[in-house]
């Protein structure tokens, strides 16, 4: 029984390790009004097929393990220089956590869209130097159909526009922009970046199916021994 036990113990111990060690996917789907590039950890700017036209959202595939730091900043461009009030340089996403990792958002649960509250801006490119990062923005009063309060896919300027929400998009995502982008100096270029982690959570499934192997490999030896 100790040898099957700490048979047992080590291939418990194969299993949590080979958890530990498995990277998972972050599937990131993203728009901005006009250009959206994504860095990944410092690395250089990149675009999608659709970078520079927000009707549709590029994916943007990571991989994601429990601990890891990836840090991703989303640069935007307004292609009409000054932003007016009616045309902020915007950005709009949703990012998901591949089902079955074990990971989740510190916010609770596998998906986080953009808001006004795990979200901060830059107005200079965080990669160049130091960069101060402000709370965005989501709403403002306009005479345009469907503009008025916190711009989400579902009702906004941009569906309007579009004709319907950002396919690949969750509706209540929200459009996010700077406070600066009603002024006169408002800026053509924003820097976007997630203020939030990704915490590893227990996974009850695998933990029950661990502990019945386990069991089963006592009643087994048990057996084996009368």
């Amino acid at each position: 029984m100790t040898r099957l036990l700490r048979c047992a113990a080590l291939v418990l111990g194969g299993v949590l390790a080979a958890s530990t060690a498995m990277a998972y996917g972050l599937n990131i789907t993203a728009t901005g009004d006009d250009f959206t590039f994504v860095s990944s950890n410092g690395g250089a700017y990149y675009g999608g097929a659709n970078w520079d036209n927000w009707h549709y959202a590029d994916v943007f595939g990571f991989s994601l393990a429990p601990g890891e730091e990836r840090n991703l900043v989303f640069h935007v461009h307004d292609h009409w220089g000054l932003n007016g009030d009616e045309n902020p340089g915007a950005f709009l996403a949703q990012l998901d956590i591949a089902p079955g990792s074990g990971l989740m958002w510190e916010t609770g649960g596998a998906t986080l869209l953009t808001n006004t509250n795990d979200w901060l801006y830059a107005l200079s490119d965080p990669l160049a130097g130091p960069a101060t990062w402000y709370t965005p923005h989501s709403g403002w009063a306009s005479s345009r159909p469907m503009t008025s309060g916190v711009q989400t896919n579902a009702a906004s300027i941009w569906k309007h526009t579009n004709g319907g929400p950002i396919a690949g998009i969750a509706d209540d995502a929200q459009w996010i922009w700077s406070l600066e982008n009603f002024t006169v100096e408002a800026p053509t270029d924003v820097w976007f970046k997630l203020n939030r982690s990704v915490a590893p959570v227990p996974e009850t499934g695998s933990g029950w199916l661990v502990g019945f192997g386990l069991a089963g490999l006592v009643v087994v030896g048990g057996a084996r021994r009368k």
